[in-house]
């Protein structure tokens, strides 16, 4: 990745306006809400009471929340916002339940429609969908949000290392194969440098996030266990080695002029060995690799970014996700939405809603910044403010409320806090869609610290305290 020159991944942006690009995001955004009935259309109810309170104090006339359930914390207050929770069925994997999420935009389920309908019969509101919807227009209304299926298609696994090598970016080895048993053995016995090879499917058959579809394969015993899991879901199957470090992610956002770049962010990736398995558990802007990994990280997003907007139109934020290993950054796969890590980095930046910028960005709406005025925004912001939890939704249903608890201790150890303790932070127990939620938000963010021990301790807390049967857990080394 060294050479500039006429390096077609590389831009020179200009800064048009000396105007304080955060007061003027935020005006932009109040000013698409301003006075308009806005309904919040998918996700967990207690999802929405941040953005419900923001929207009312831009001056959104009145404020709908059509959700697919309750979820675990605060929920807006009825002087706050009408809701609605329209649960479907259980699932019992999350592709399933992202697949349930992307249908509730397209196909609303009749009770949603309704309650639209009387909370908006002159069709004049403005309704914003979750990342995951593919439609243009929820019920006939003007909407933000949601993306086109030519960005939906970019995460699909199987095409992430052509990507890596047109952008210039070292990537692991690795082996796109039919899913097939004897191909994926051969696959993993050529490829396998000691510790096992990862295997990831394809999205023939939706798409595949959050870790559900990629598993880690190490004797022909794990490899029997997954052969049924990913086989049946694929058409082609991504095998690469196993890679040792700390999981990890980087983030960019694409506008017209080029690509702001923003923080490493750590991805909590938990590893349970009986069954062999990897376990996603949470985001944090705390840890900070070295400088110079650093800087490894925001230039492979600066060239990816530049790639997805001169090769495919693409607007808006994404992630590339991977493991810092002794050899440096390795990316494992891209998310071409507004993925998790870039709520945590808008954090950092109250006034300026990332995630409604990005509704606007991909439907083409000026939002009066460039990118280089995004970046000098947002990165010294999360620099300076850190955010972060631990969180796990487990599959045995758990309290129809949130339950909160005061822990003391620390990342060899959490409990409940008693009289006299240092409070460390919260651990939650509550709803979700596909069981139960644990979380663990801790107290005060120290830059440097990994949220991976405290997860690790989190897992174990859980167990004693509501029976989750977790299990043992570990977290992954810094190798660097």
């Amino acid at each position: 990745m060294d050479g500039e020159g006429a390096d077609p991944y590389r831009r020179v942006m200009t800064v048009p306006s000396t105007t304080d690009p955060t007061a003027r995001l935020a005006e932009r955004c109040a000013e698409l809400v301003r006075g308009r009935k806005v309904v919040l259309v998918g996700g967990v109810l207690a999802g929405a009471t941040r953005r419900v309170r923001q929207l009312r104090e831009w001056g959104a006339e009145a404020v709908l929340v059509v959700a697919d359930g309750t979820g675990t914390g605060e929920l807006p207050g009825p002087d706050e916002a009408s809701a609605v929770v329209v649960a479907g069925p259980q699932h019992a994997t999350l592709s399933e339940e992202v697949a349930s999420w992307t249908r509730f935009a397209a196909d609303p389920p009749a009770e949603a429609r309704q309650v639209v309908e009387a909370f908006d019969p002159d069709s004049t509101a403005l309704c914003l969908l979750s990342p995951f919807a593919l439609v243009d227009r929820y019920l006939s209304r003007e909407s933000l949000g949601g993306r086109p299926r030519s960005f939906l298609a970019l995460e699909d696994k199987s095409l992430n290392d052509a990507l890596w090598d047109t952008a210039g970016v070292s990537r692991a080895p690795a082996r796109v194969v039919d899913a097939d048993p004897d191909r994926l053995r051969a696959a993993a016995e050529d490829l396998d440098a000691g510790q096992g090879t990862v295997w990831s499917a394809d999205a023939s058959q939706g798409m595949n996030g959050g870790g559900d579809r990629v598993r880690w394969v190490v004797t022909d015993e794990d490899a029997r266990a997954v052969l049924p899991t990913l086989v049946p879901v694929s058409a082609r199957i991504r095998v690469q080695p196993f890679l040792e470090g700390a999981p990890c992610s980087i983030h960019g956002f694409v506008l017209p002029d080029g690509v702001a770049v923003f923080r490493p962010v750590e991805l909590v990736v938990l590893r349970s060995m009986s069954p062999r398995r990897f376990l996603y558990s949470g985001i944090s802007t705390c840890w900070d690799p070295s400088r110079s990994d650093r800087d490894e990280m925001r230039e492979v997003a600066r060239r990816v970014g530049l790639h997805l907007l001169c090769v495919h139109d693409y607007l808006g934020g994404f992630s590339v996700d991977g493991v810092l290993t002794d050899d440096g950054f390795r990316p494992t796969e891209l998310n071409s939405r507004f993925a998790g890590g870039l709520s945590t980095i808008g954090k950092s930046v109250p006034a300026v809603p990332l995630d409604l910028v990005q509704m606007a960005t991909i439907r083409g709406i000026d939002m009066g910044v460039t990118a280089e005025q995004l970046e000098e925004v947002l990165v010294p912001a999360a620099d300076a403010r850190r955010y972060g939890s631990a969180y796990y939704v487990v599959p045995a249903p758990g309290p129809s409320e949130t339950e909160s608890l005061d822990v003391a201790g620390g990342p060899d150890g959490l409990r409940v806090a008693g009289s006299g303790d240092l409070v460390i932070g919260t651990v939650e127990h509550g709803p979700a869609n596909l069981g139960s939620l644990i979380r663990f938000t801790p107290a005060e963010m120290t830059p440097g610290m990994r949220m991976a021990p405290y997860a690790v301790a989190m897992f174990a807390l859980a167990d004693r305290l509501w029976g989750t049967g977790l299990g043992p857990v570990e977290a992954a080394p810094d190798v660097r």
